[in-house]
């Protein structure tokens, strides 16, 4: 999931080398180094004891990096990251700005402190709220051009990001009774509106991707309370020499790295239901038992060898998923197969990716013996992904309502199914229930 590159910065003698990770084709487009900067930003220490500028980093990041830079403005930033409503008046309610320099001091701080290794950082520059990402500073040297932007661009997306503030000022009111409306009727038939009470805390948990490596690494898994003291990742706890790289074990130590697309597939869910649900998002890392136990809603992406949490709600599953020894792929078992069912789904991929992956969406009792949780995983980063996103589409619901001959709503209290994705150079081009419990 994880490799360490030797990269070489700045020109002649003032070049520093310096080791920095970099993800592989799964998870990572080629040559877009920007997403893995903004997420090492966002699962840093610096950024996950503040929530709230962690979300509108999270915004403005991932808005940006999909092309849509013209469409945020201080009134989408105040409807999505604040939860302001259609009369929001940013003359009377200054929470944008006053966040957006709390947010570029803490940048600041970021790129001196934890972040002071990476080849980007990333920066608002003042007048708008477009981040940039700019090459890093050599040591000795003078600063490099910024990657891709100058000052004309800057002032170009300035000048983008106000006309978008100007028509915002006249339509926003109107359209966001319209899209919320809207917005509405599409939540009504996902998955998850289907199960969730409306209004209830739903914290949303991604996989540590480093802890994977280790596993795989090692050739097997650690005790959960291991995981959750922190006790693997203390020094004396250093794998064998033969087993994992210095370099790769002290950025397991210290990193707080997902894949990409399940990022990508959480912060959607985020978008999509925010105003419906009090999210927040976590890495697996940074959560602990007292919070599972307070009795919320929660929806843990990854088996438990990328999420070591998911293994409190799996041990009384149908659908059990297993981990051979230095194996990447997981598959999953079916303990008590039904006619046409299989009693063991795995990949079966060529060499261009394309074939059938599987995954596993589960629905289980919290804890406390209060709130639900949601499992989403499959047997890849990807298809975990894909079984995160489908949880929000209504034509997953439709599948589901239709293999159980019923409606669903917020009394069904236990669920698990396993899907058929059907890939095409390693992109879903469809998928099925194929067994349902």
């Amino acid at each position: 999931m994880v490799q360490i590159s030797k990269v070489t910065r700045g020109p002649g003698k003032n070049a520093t080398a310096i080791d920095v990770p970099l993800m592989d084709q799964e998870m990572l487009p080629p040559g877009d180094v920007r997403r893995a900067v903004l997420e090492r930003a966002l699962q840093s220490e610096a950024f996950r004891r503040s929530q709230r500028l962690r979300d509108f980093l999270r915004y403005i990041g991932t808005m940006a990096l999909d092309g849509k830079a013209g469409e945020i403005s201080e009134l989408s930033i105040g409807a999505v990251v604040f939860q302001r409503r259609e009369n929001f008046n940013p003359q009377d309610d200054n929470i944008v700005r006053s966040t957006a320099r709390s947010l570029r001091q803490k940048l600041k701080e970021y790129a001196e402190g934890e972040g002071k290794g990476e080849a980007l950082h990333i920066e608002i520059p003042k007048g708008t709220y477009v981040p940039v990402f700019q090459t890093a500073l050599p040591t000795g040297g003078s600063p490099l051009p910024r990657q891709g932007y100058n000052k004309k661009l800057i002032f170009a997306l300035a000048v983008v990001a106000l006309v978008g503030i100007l028509t915002s000022g006249f339509l926003l009111a109107e359209n966001l009774k319209r899209s919320s409306l809207a917005a509405t009727i599409q939540r009504e038939r996902s998955l998850l509106t289907a199960l969730l009470e409306p209004g209830t805390p739903l914290h949303l948990v991604v996989s540590d991707g480093l802890y994977s490596d280790l596993t795989v690494a090692v050739g097997g898994m650690y005790p959960l309370e291991d995981y959750a003291s922190r006790k693997i990742f203390e020094p004396a706890k250093s794998p064998s020499p033969g087993k994992l790289s210095q370099d790769l074990w002290q950025l397991i130590q210290r990193g707080h790295y997902t894949n990409v697309f399940e990022s990508k597939a959480s912060t959607q869910i985020a978008l999509e239901l925010g105003g419906r649900y009090n999210i927040r998002q976590h890495h697996a890392r940074g959560l602990g038992m007292n919070l599972l136990q307070m009795g919320d809603n929660f929806v843990i992406l990854g088996g438990r060898r990328a999420n070591p949490w998911a293994e409190l709600y799996e041990r009384d599953l149908n659908f059990q998923m297993e981990f051979p020894p230095n194996a990447r792929a997981a598959i999953l078992r079916n303990r008590n197969p039904r006619k046409g069912e299989r009693d063991v789904y795995e990949n079966i991929l060529d060499a261009r990716q394309t074939g059938k992956t599987y995954a596993r969406i589960a629905l289980c009792p919290g804890l406390s013996g209060t709130g639900k949780v949601l499992l989403a995983a499959g047997n890849s980063g990807t298809a975990t992904a894909t079984a995160a996103d489908l949880l929000i589409q209504p034509r997953m619901l439709a599948q589901v309502e239709e293999f159980l001959g019923r409606k669903v709503d917020s009394g069904l209290q236990r669920l698990e199914m396993i899907l058929e994705r059907d890939v095409v150079g390693g992109s879903t081009r469809d998928f099925r229930i194929v067994a349902l419990r």
